[in-house]
């Protein structure tokens, strides 16, 4: 008799054996544990309720716990559906029959859910004004998220998650009401550091993109720093007039054609303010026609039909602490006769300081007032260095022009806004 006894009990042994490596190998899928998970997820937030099918169980003996999984669920809210591929959570039973909060970690794969809606679900968890300004500024667009969650035993998401995904054909209206529109990116988002990867958009009909953009949270103010590209393309005028007072045809410039590649870096508050703005670009300006009508052109250049044709001008401008810098050189073109020029300008306080060196081989010149003129393809150079003031007057500290035997130097030459002579 005792025999049969230690049997059947050597048999139940094994089979709780067997079923335990079931059930960590494969688990078991129920819907006894749907409530279970709907009440842990209601303490985290009463207004989120969750849509559960079948929950899929694995045991883990290791740390005394439960893995659940369960597929195709949905978070609800505000009347708001949310839908997932996923959830993945681990559920420690000592927590549990200690009648504490059990889940440990959760693990949410999403479908592609409106992107207004994800803002709305992090909204209720947390209503920051930033978030309401971030809803308000999106238009439409899509994303897909993985997300990694651990929590404290209390509830309170931990500092290490993890959350990572990607944005489609998303558009942003700023508040100064400029349009970003077809943006794509992947995000890799941690605690107070945010990676955006491969973003790709379109922002007043000029395509841009970017590799790198990297956001820290220093609670005060956000520090923004990364690369932007823009390829080769050709720009109406009408989309600069933005950034000028008057339409930009009316400053005389098209057919604008250019590349760009820069890195910058600002802080953003949370006001949404910049300040502290440091960018360096490398401008490759394929072809630029600007248009000025000007008689005194005419009778220095004999050849002058009315337009400057820049072609292939490489040029690296710098902005920072509140002044612009380029430097760029090139070709230009006067009646489709062409000659090179170089520049170095700096923009400071509304002032221009200017240094430029101008090789006037191929175009004619005429210097009326000292009986001087230069024929065609004859090598000559043309050096100016001043200061363009906001005020519209010109100082010229140095133009020096040099041709074989001939040389004319001038410094310290002020005109008016009406380019005559003060001193």
């Amino acid at each position: 008799m005792i025999k049969k006894i230690i049997k059947y009990f050597l048999y139940f042994l094994i089979l709780i054996f067997i079923g335990i490596l079931y059930l960590s190998y494969f688990g078991v899928e129920t819907k006894r544990f749907n409530q279970l998970i709907k009440n842990e997820v209601s303490k985290v937030n009463k207004k989120i309720s969750i849509e559960l099918k079948d929950v899929k169980i694995l045991l883990n003996l290791s740390n005394f716990s439960i893995a659940l999984k369960t597929y195709e669920p949905n978070l609800v809210f505000d009347n708001k559906k949310i839908k997932l591929k996923n959830i993945k959570t681990n559920f420690s039973l000592g927590s549990f029959l200690k009648k504490e909060f059990a889940i440990k970690n959760v693990s949410i794969s999403t479908k592609e859910n409106n992107l207004k809606d994800i803002v709305s679900l992090a909204r209720v968890y947390q209503n920051s004004p930033q978030l309401f300004i971030f809803n308000k500024m999106i238009k439409n667009g899509t994303l897909v998220t993985d997300i990694n969650f651990n929590f404290n035993d209390k509830g309170k998401i931990n500092k290490d998650y993890s959350i990572k995904g990607s944005v489609k054909d998303t558009k942003f209206r700023l508040l100064n009401k400029q349009i970003i529109k077809n943006i794509n990116l992947s995000f890799d988002v941690k605690d107070n550091q945010y990676l955006i990867n491969d973003t790709k958009f379109e922002f007043n009909q000029i395509k841009l993109l970017s590799k790198k953009i990297e956001i820290t949270n220093f609670n005060k103010y956000f520090l923004i720093k990364g690369d932007l590209k823009n390829p080769e393309s050709l720009f109406n005028p009408e989309v600069l007039s933005v950034y000028f007072r008057n339409n930009f045809e009316n400053l005389g410039f098209s057919n604008l054609n250019f590349s760009s590649d820069s890195n910058f870096s600002f802080r953003l508050n949370k006001k949404f303010k910049l300040s502290d703005i440091n960018i360096k670009s490398k401008i490759n300006l394929k072809k630029l026609d600007y248009k000025l009508n000007s008689l005194k052109l005419k009778s220095y250049i004999p050849n002058y039909d009315g337009i400057f044709k820049l072609n292939d001008h490489k040029i690296v401008l710098v902005f920072n602490k509140d002044q612009l810098s380029f430097t760029g050189k090139g070709k230009f073109f006067i009646d489709k006769i062409s000659d090179e020029i170089d520049y170095d300008i700096l923009l400071k306080d509304g002032d221009y300081i200017f240094k430029t060196k101008i090789a006037l081989n191929n175009n004619p010149l005429l210097i009326k007032f000292l009986n001087y003129s230069k024929e065609k393809n004859k090598s000559s150079s043309l050096e100016l260095e001043g200061l363009f003031k906001k005020n519209k007057s010109l100082i010229f500290n140095k133009i020096l022009f040099e041709e074989v035997a001939n040389k004319i130097l001038l410094e310290g030459v002020s005109l008016n806004e009406n380019f005559k002579i003060n001193y």
